[in-house]
Order: C-alpha cells, then sequence, then structure tokens
C-alpha cells in the first residue's frame, strides 16, 4: 500500500501526505490533525537504515486537545486584559474629555445666544463659521473615544507614527493637569510602521499616563515624545532582543517625573506590579505589561532607563513599514454642491431632530425625499410608494426594526433599492456579517456635515 491509497488521496497539498513526502525526503516534520474530536499532534522522522539510507518514516503522535483549548482560553484572557487596561485609561481621561465637552457645549450655547440677538449679517455669519468648527471639534472628539474603545483582535495596516502621536497628544492633552508641559520633539514625518493603529495609540497612551502620574503635583513637569529612524545593527537587536537587523522606528517618551529605583526597574513589565498608592489612583498594573506585549508581538523591543528623582525615558523600536499609508481624514473629499445624479432618498432615522435636518441638507443638494421613524416604516414605504426610490440612508441603531434586520428583511422581500447604512457609532461594533450584505453601497459616520454627505452621494449616483 502506498502512502496516496492510506491517506485517500493524491493531492499534494493536502497536509499529512506533504508531510510524510517531505519527511521521506529526509526533513523532520510536525503538523496538527483531529480525529474523532481530538486535537493530534504528530512528529515524523526519516527512518534510517545503518548505511544511513532513508528507508521509511517513524512518527508519534500525541493528543494536544486540552493543550490547545488552554491556549485558546489564555488568548481571550489576553484580550480580555487588554480591554480592561484601555478602559482604566479611558477613565483616568475621562475628566478631561468632560472638561472639554463642557467647553464646547458652552461655545455652542454662547454662539447661538448671540446668533438669536444680532442683527449684523456678517457677525451672523462669524457665529455660524464657529459653531461648525465647535461641532467638528465634538465630532472628532467621539471618534477618537470610539476608537480607542472598540474590542478587537488587532488589524495590522501601515500606519504613520506621526498621525498616531499627534491623535494620542490631543486625547491626553484635556487630563494632563496644568504644571505639565506635554509637547512633540523631533518628529520624522516618513516613520511609519506595519501594525494595529487602536494597539500603537494604547501603547502611546499607556506610557503618557504613565510619565504624568510619576510627575504628580511637581510644578514645571515634562513629557515630551521623539521619533526618528535609525539602523538597528547586532549590538541594538541583542539589547533589545529584536528578531532582525535593519531599519527602525525610535520613539521616545520621556519626563522629569519621580523617576524609579534600580529594585523597581526590573519589575516594570510585571503583569500587576504598580508602584501607584493604594486607593482609588492605584490601578490596574496593567499598562506596561501590555504595552511590552503589544511592542513585542509587533516584531519590536523597548527599554527604561530611569534615575530616581530626575525621570525617567521609555524607547521603543519599532520595523520600519515600507509603505506610507494614505489615510483619508474626516472632511476630505469634494465640497458640498458638486455635481451629481438627483435622486429620490428614503431616510430612514428614529430621532425627529436627525430626519428633519437631514431631509432639508438633501433637498438642498437637489434631491426627493421621504423619511421613515424605524424599519418598520422604511419596509412599508419601499413597497408602498410609487414610483420607487434611488437610495435608502439607514440608520443603525433604532428601536424597533432596527437597520441591521431592516436590511435582511429588504432582502427576503427581493427589494434591491440601494443603501447607505449610518451609525453615530464606529462600524467596528456593527456585525461583520452585515457588509457582505450586496445592497450597502456606502457607509456615512454621524456626525456628518454637507460637503460630507455631499461626496458620499456623488460616489453613490454617480
Amino acid at each position: 500500500m502506498c502512502l496516496c491509497d492510506l491517506y485517500g488521496t493524491r493531492d499534494p497539498t493536502y497536509e499529512p501526505l506533504a508531510c510524510h513526502l517531505r519527511a521521506l525526503a529526509g526533513f523532520p516534520q510536525t503538523y496538527q490533525d483531529v480525529c474523532m474530536g481530538r486535537s493530534l499532534e504528530y512528529h515524523i522522522q526519516p527512518l534510517r537504515d545503518p548505511e544511513g539510507r532513508i528507508v521509511g518514516v517513524i512518527g508519534v503522535s500525541q493528543d494536544v486537545t486540552e493543550r490547545e483549548a488552554m491556549k485558546g482560553a489564555l488568548a481571550t484572557v489576553h484580550a480580555q486584559l487588554r480591554q480592561a487596561q484601555k478602559l482604566e485609561t479611558i477613565g483616568q481621561l475621562a475628566g478631561g474629555v468632560a472638561h472639554d465637552f463642557n467647553n464646547i457645549l458652552t461655545g455652542i450655547s454662547g454662539n447661538l445666544a448671540m446668533l438669536r440677538y444680532t442683527t449684523d449679517r456678517a457677525k451672523q455669519l462669524a457665529y455660524l463659521d464657529t459653531l461648525e468648527k465647535i461641532g467638528d471639534r465634538a465630532r472628532d472628539l467621539i471618534r477618537q473615544m470610539l476608537v480607542f474603545t472598540k474590542r478587537h483582535e488587532g488589524r495590522p495596516e501601515n500606519i504613520s507614527i506621526c498621525q498616531v502621536i499627534e491623535e494620542v497628544i490631543d486625547m491626553a492633552s484635556k487630563s494632563i493637569p496644568k504644571n505639565i508641559c506635554l509637547s512633540i520633539g523631533n518628529m520624522d514625518r516618513d516613520a511609519t510602521v506595519y501594525m494595529d493603529h487602536t494597539h500603537l495609540t494604547q501603547v502611546m497612551l499607556n506610557l503618557i499616563v504613565n510619565a504624568k502620574d510619576a510627575i504628580g503635583n511637581k510644578q514645571r513637569g515634562r513629557i515630551s515624545i521623539d521619533t526618528k529612524i535609525i539602523s538597528v545593527d547586532k549590538g541594538l537587536k541583542r539589547q533589545y532582543l529584536l528578531g532582525t537587523p535593519g531599519r527602525y522606528v525610535k520613539i521616545e517618551v520621556s519626563d522629569n517625573g519621580c523617576g524609579m529605583s534600580d529594585e523597581i526597574l526590573p519589575k516594570i513589565f510585571d503583569p500587576f506590579f504598580s508602584t501607584k498608592q493604594k486607593g482609588t489612583a492605584k490601578g490596574t498594573g496593567l499598562g506596561l505589561s501590555i504595552t511590552y506585549n503589544i511592542v513585542k508581538n509587533a516584531d519590536g523591543g523597548i527599554q527604561v532607563q530611569s534615575e530616581e528623582g530626575k525621570g525617567s525615558r521609555f524607547t521603543i523600536l519599532l520595523p520600519l513599514s515600507k509603505t506610507r499609508n494614505k489615510t483619508l481624514r474626516a472632511g476630505d473629499g469634494p465640497a458640498g454642491g458638486s455635481e451629481q445624479n438627483k435622486a429620490r432618498i428614503l431616510l430612514v432615522d428614529d430621532e425627529d431632530m436627525l430626519r428633519d435636518i437631514g431631509k432639508e441638507m438633501l433637498e438642498y443638494l437637489g434631491h426627493e425625499v421621504e423619511t421613515a421613524h424605524d424599519g418598520y416604516s422604511c419596509l412599508e414605504k419601499l413597497k408602498n410608494i410609487k414610483p420607487g426610490f434611488d437610495l435608502v440612508i439607514l440608520d443603525m441603531i433604532m428601536p424597533g426594526l432596527d437597520g441591521y434586520h431592516t436590511l435582511q428583511e429588504m432582502l427576503k422581500r427581493g427589494i434591491t433599492t440601494k443603501v447607505i447604512i449610518s451609525s453615530g457609532f464606529s462600524f467596528e461594533h456593527e456585525r461583520q456579517e452585515m457588509f457582505s450584505n450586496p445592497l450597502i453601497v456606502a457607509k456615512l459616520n454621524k456626525p456628518f456635515n454637507m460637503n460630507e454627505l455631499s461626496s458620499v452621494l456623488v460616489d453613490v449616483l454617480n
């Protein structure tokens, strides 16, 4: 009996057969397979005669079902710890975010009051411009928080270090007390890395929050962030426990806080180790441990230099990405009033205020608009109103029949109208299988302005 008869296939890509053939060629092999619901790991070695000729293979199998289950459970625990630590960081930023929102609301109230009482046309336009800028500021703040708090396993991409650091500075500065100066020093604009955007954001926020806590109430506190591209030789490779020499992005976060003693330094990346005093500000002791794991998982390295009473400097090395990533920022795109085909649009949203202003914006752009307040009303109008609609703009979060189930019902009923989905949440929170729905032609994040709405409609209708 030959191997092909044993395995019932001649497919060279079938792993057990391929491993046996490679072992017969002199290369030891290891592979896993499932048999009767159990995970088995096979180790296969060439079998040689006294003269060293390969005359067959010899192998052993090991039941690794429990080991694989433990690996899965461990991965789940690590993900939960990362999320818990992110939420801890958000908690530390919350006071600053609340302060920023109070400033935003004060700006809105003040400009609306002056707009109501002013008859000067030039001043009215100036107040409207200010209100638009305040709205953009609130939108950016919410989007930053939604991106950072989302729970996911990570999607590596080419990202600009400078862009992430600027976003983090903007987010963290709201919770940094007035006695601390948070600044960007040297910044290499060509520095890009291949890793998950949220994970890098978490690393930078962890180090900034750690530096802020180390400074405490000290006057003239300073936190500085520097980046540059360096060449890593064999010496640095060994020092930072890196995989290979080459081009790396070096990120330094320095502070002039309390520093750490030689006894504490070896423990700072240990899980649950914290130097903070017991009480509400103690934290979980996970920040630097998770920072270390994120950096290592990105094939990087991290080290710290510290002197008690003088401050600390954390240095991160991450492999330089070969491709720069171009990111489209919110608000980029064609201005309102771009040429587009006119359409009959059904706008679906459970918020009266958003339906009313959305209808006016769409009509201003030249479209014919009907509205619906939930999924049931949407389906009824799609069925009964003639002529039909060219496009549906569908809110995803609604009571009764939400956007996800409305899309499913449209497919079941044979409705083929194109749909733009809209949500105040990051679309990372939506069911991933939803995006395979053939009716969806675009996504529209709330809040959106006239330019963004017009840009999406131009793309869809043209």
